[in-house]
C-alpha cells in the first residue's frame, strides 16, 4: 500500500502540469455547457477544439521554456505571441475595454482627420463597419459568426462622439496600418478590426521584447508583469493603451540601463529617449509625469553633468510643448457635467476630508485593485469571470519573482523618485475620475471615487517592485516560475474566454 501511494505521489509531481490542465479544461467546458442553453453544441464543439488547440500550444511552450530561460526575453515571445493571437481571435469584436472608441478613432486619422473640427467634420465610414459597433456583441462574435463583405460604396457619416477624437495619432499607427491594409485588400469589416488588432498586437510585442532585453534588473519580475493576462488581453485588442505601455515600458529600461551600466548616449540613444518621451506625453497628458525618469540617468552617460542637464532640460521642454501643442489643436476638454468645477471646489476646500475619500476608494478595495493588476475581472468591460485562486495565484508568482531582486542598495537613491512618480499620476487620475467620471455619476462631495482601473496604473508596477526584496523559506527557480506563468496565462484565458461565450450568447 505504501508503495502504491509513493508511485501515486511521484507521477503527481511530475504530472501535476497535465493534471491541472485537464482538471481547468473539463472546468471551463462544464461551465460552459451548464449555462448554454439548449441547442449550442456547435458552441461546445468550437471550445472543445479551441481547448484542445490551447493545451497543444501550451505544452510546447512548457517544453522549450527550459532552454530558453536564461533568455527571458525570448520566453516572453514563446509565451506572449501565441496566447495573444488567440486573444485576437477569440475576442469578440468590440468587447475589449473601449474598444469601439479606440478603433474608430484610429479609423478617423486613417481618413485624414487628425484633430476635428465639429463644423467642417465629414468623416465618411462605411455602414457595414459601423454597424459592427451598433449590432449586438453576441453578433460580432468571430468563431461564430460569417464575415459579410465590405461595401465601399455605401458610407455614412461616423458620428464624432463614437470615436475618441482627443486621442493623438501616435497611440494608432499600427491600428491604422492594419485597417488600410484591410481597405486595400477588401476584407470584411470584421476582418479589418481583427487586423488592426493583430498589428497594434506585433508592435507591442517587438518594443515589449527589447524593453526586457535592456531591463537591468529582474528580468523575471519584468517579464511575468508583461504577461499578465489583463495586459495581454487588453494589448490584443484595439486600444490605444497598447502603444502607451510599450513605450512606458521601454523608457524605462532605457533609463535603468544607463543609470546601471552608466554607458555613454550616443546621439541615437538621446533620440530614442526623445521619441518615447514625447510619445508619451502625446498618449496621454496625465503619463507626462513619467518623463522625468530620465533625470535619473548619470551625467557619466552624458559626458559632463553640464550636458546631462542640457538634455534632460531640452527632452523635458520638447515632450511639454508636444503635449500643449496637441491639447490646443485638438481643442481637448475636460468631460463631465456644469457642476464639474464645483467638484474641484469641493476638493481645494475640503483636502483632509478628500485624502480619506481616496484612503477609503483604494484601502478599503485593495484587493480588488491588486488582483486586477495582473488578472481578476476588469477584462473586456469586466465581462469576464475568472476564479479567483487563479487570480491570486499570479499574484503569487509576482511577490514569489521578488525573491530574484538584486542590487536594492544601487536604487536607494532614486527609489523615492518613482514613488514619488507614482504618487503624483495615481492622484492626478483619480482627482480627473473623481472630479468628471464620479461627478457625473453620483454626484458631488460622493465619498468613494469612481471609474478608476487597476490598469491604468500597469506601466509603473515595475518601478516599485524592483525596490522591494522578499526572502524565501522555500526554493523556487526561474524556470518554475515561469512554467507557472504559462500554466496561469492557459488557465485563466479559458475560464475568460468561456465565460464571455456564456455572457454573449
Amino acid at each position: 500500500m505504501e508503495s502504491l501511494v509513493n508511485k501515486f505521489t511521484t507521477f503527481t509531481k511530475k504530472h501535476i502540469g497535465i493534471i491541472l490542465t485537464i482538471f481547468f479544461d473539463l472546468y471551463a467546458f462544464y461551465t460552459l455547457k451548464s449555462q448554454l442553453p439548449n441547442g449550442s453544441n456547435k458552441t461546445l464543439l468550437l471550445f472543445l477544439i479551441f481547448c484542445v488547440i490551447t493545451n497543444v500550444i501550451l505544452f510546447f511552450i512548457i517544453r522549450n521554456i527550459s532552454k530558453l530561460k536564461d533568455n527571458i526575453n525570448r520566453v516572453f515571445l514563446l509565451i506572449s505571441i501565441p496566447l495573444g493571437l488567440l486573444y485576437v481571435i477569440m475576442i469578440p469584436v468590440f468587447a475589449g475595454t473601449d474598444e469601439p472608441f479606440h478603433f474608430f478613432r484610429a479609423y478617423q486619422i486613417s481618413q485624414g482627420t487628425i484633430t476635428v473640427d465639429n463644423e467642417n467634420y465629414n468623416t465618411q465610414i462605411p455602414k457595414s463597419l459601423l454597424n459592427l459597433h451598433y449590432r449586438t456583441i453576441k453578433e460580432n462574435y468571430v468563431p461564430f459568426r460569417g464575415f459579410e463583405k465590405l461595401n465601399k460604396e455605401d458610407k455614412t457619416l461616423l458620428p464624432i462622439k463614437d470615436a475618441s477624437s482627443q486621442y493623438s495619432p501616435v497611440q494608432y499607427f499600427p491600428q491604422i496600418f492594419g485597417i488600410k491594409l484591410g481597405e486595400v485588400l477588401n476584407l470584411s469589416p470584421m476582418a479589418i478590426v481583427i487586423l488592426s488588432r493583430l498589428f497594434s498586437f506585433i508592435v507591442w510585442c517587438v518594443l515589449t521584447y527589447y524593453a526586457i532585453k535592456k531591463f537591468p534588473y529582474n528580468k523575471l519580475l519584468f517579464t511575468i508583469i508583461c504577461l499578465a493576462p489583463s495586459l495581454l488581453s487588453l494589448v490584443s485588442t484595439t486600444s490605444g493603451d497598447t502603444i502607451l505601455n510599450a513605450f512606458s515600458f521601454l523608457l524605462i529600461s532605457y533609463c535603468l540601463s544607463f543609470y546601471h551600466n552608466k554607458n555613454k548616449l550616443s546621439r541615437m540613444d538621446i533620440f530614442k529617449l526623445l521619441l518615447l518621451c514625447v510619445g508619451i506625453s502625446l498618449c496621454k497628458t496625465i503619463y507626462i509625469v513619467l518623463v522625468f525618469i530620465i533625470t535619473i540617468i548619470p551625467y557619466e552617460s552624458f559626458g559632463t553633468k553640464k550636458r546631462k542637464w542640457f538634455y534632460i532640460f531640452l527632452i523635458l521642454g520638447i515632450s511639454f510643448v508636444a503635449d500643449i501643442t496637441w491639447i490646443t489643436l485638438s481643442s481637448i476638454k475636460i468631460n463631465g457635467t456644469s457642476n464639474s468645477t464645483e467638484q474641484l471646489k469641493y476638493i481645494l476646500s475640503n483636502p483632509i476630508d478628500y485624502i480619506f475619500i481616496i484612503c477609503r476608494t483604494f484601502l478599503g478595495d485593495i484587493y480588488y485593485y491588486v488582483i486586477n493588476l495582473f488578472s481578476g475581472s476588469e477584462m473586456c468591460y469586466s465581462d469576464v469571470k475568472i476564479p479567483s485562486i487563479l487570480s491570486i495565484a499570479y499574484v503569487a508568482i509576482v511577490y514569489l519573482s521578488l525573491s530574484f531582486n538584486e542590487n536594492i542598495k544601487e536604487l536607494k537613491k532614486v527609489k523615492y523618485l518613482f514613488y514619488g512618480i507614482f504618487i503624483i499620476i495615481f492622484g492626478i487620475t483619480a482627482t480627473t475620475m473623481y472630479i468628471n467620471w464620479t461627478n457625473t455619476m453620483a454626484g458631488i462631495a460622493f465619498p468613494y471615487i469612481i471609474g478608476v482601473q487597476s490598469r491604468y496604473f500597469i506601466m509603473l508596477v515595475p518601478l516599485l517592485l524592483i525596490t522591494f526584496k522578499i526572502n524565501q523559506n522555500f526554493k523556487i527557480s526561474k524556470d518554475t516560475l515561469l512554467k507557472s506563468c504559462a500554466y496561469l496565462n492557459v488557465y485563466i484565458m479559458l475560464s475568460a474566454i468561456s465565460s464571455l461565450i456564456i455572457f454573449y450568447n
